[in-house]
């Protein structure tokens, strides 16, 4: 490793990096060297260290959180509040530390950004999780006027937003630290005293769902509902426009609870499940309205576009098909789905 030699060009393009966000033991990594060797390389060719150049992101977006303008950008306001731990001063850093399975929802996080930082992978213990940070005075304090400040854990309180937006809101502090059961059709949320309460009040008032007692489990406290028409009125008002800002797992168990279909018999309306379409990497193509269109589309049998849509066969035609999952389990009862059924992504 120490022999390899560097030329100014390899140089530029590691500025390049750390211009963007990068530490210099990330770009080590990136360019199989050490972090003293990269330093000496910056030093050779005249790339001076500043204090913040660490933090510097030119193409993110660091005025985010100023104005509330977008479903994205009040979902993710929830999951700071629950999951994000900030911090001012020196390090003007805010970081999300969240489940491993749910790691998707940072990598969406941080397209929104424009970042350039990664999400990274660790284990604690036996648990596995996903953590993004991201470093910027502006950032941060942008933050601290919806309330979030550090140690915010016995002091985190709901922001009040446009009424168009709290629903996103309160999805992400549901996803941050709230859960569904479809076991016995609750849903229920935990945290601070402050924000607790606050949003049984708002929920209370915005949907006339019954004020139950808030309970308290060492020092988390917790509100729950388990009435059907309560479950119900909270689910519709969270998931009725959810874009793409919402944690698959938790959706679910809202779909299974429902079940809509659980005292009739079933049929599997493949006819009505949107199938994607995408290429062998990964890359999404398009989507169609069933089976038969995209068969009809694209000249392939549809039995094999079925047969891959199910993960029977890896591909058919050139390409990956899979349902829309979105269709296939707001459709389809527990008991009917293919397990193999799952979202396509890049390997």
């Amino acid at each position: 490793m120490s022999n390899l030699k560097y030329t100014k060009n390899d140089a530029i393009k590691m500025h390049e990096k750390y211009l963007k966000g990068y530490t210099q033991s990330e770009i080590a990594e990136m360019f199989n060297t050490t972090q003293d060797r990269v330093s000496s390389i910056f030093k050779k060719y005249g790339y001076s260290k500043k204090s913040n150049s660490r933090y510097h992101n030119v193409e993110m977006d660091k005025g985010y959180f100023k104005r509330i303008d977008r479903i994205d950008k009040a979902y993710f306001l929830g999951i700071v509040i629950t999951d994000g731990n900030v911090r001012f001063g020196k390090r003007n850093e805010l970081r999300i530390r969240i489940r491993r399975n749910d790691r998707y929802i940072l990598e969406i996080f941080r397209h929104y950004l424009s970042s350039e930082r990664t999400v990274k992978d660790g284990v604690i213990g036996k648990s596995e999780f996903s953590e993004f940070s991201v470093s910027s005075v502006e950032f941060v304090n942008e933050l601290r006027k919806y309330g979030i400040e550090q140690r915010k854990t016995n002091n985190s309180s709901l922001p009040m937003l446009p009424l168009d937006f709290m629903s996103h809101l309160i999805r992400g502090i549901l996803d941050g630290s709230g859960w569904i059961s479809s076991k016995n059709r609750s849903i229920g949320f935990c945290g601070s005293e402050r924000l607790v309460s606050n949003v049984r009040d708002f929920l209370v008032a915005s949907l006339d769902v019954s004020p139950n007692k808030i309970t308290k489990d060492a020092s988390i406290y917790k509100i729950s509902w388990q009435n059907p028409t309560d479950f119900a009125k909270i689910c519709a008002y969270i998931y009725e426009n959810k874009s793409d800002c919402y944690l698959l797992r938790k959706y679910y168990e809202f779909i299974d609870a429902m079940r809509y279909f659980a005292n009739r018999k079933f049929r599997i309306p493949i006819r009505k499940i949107r199938v994607r379409q995408f290429s062998l990497d990964g890359d999404f193509i398009n989507e169609y309205e069933n089976d038969v269109a995209a068969a009809k589309s694209l000249g392939i049998h549809r039995q094999n576009i079925l047969l891959c849509c199910k993960k029977r066969i890896r591909s058919c035609g050139g390409y990956v098909f899979r349902f829309n999952i979105n269709d296939y389990f707001a459709m389809v009862p527990e008991k009917y789905r293919d397990k193999n059924i799952a979202v396509f992504t890049k390997v």
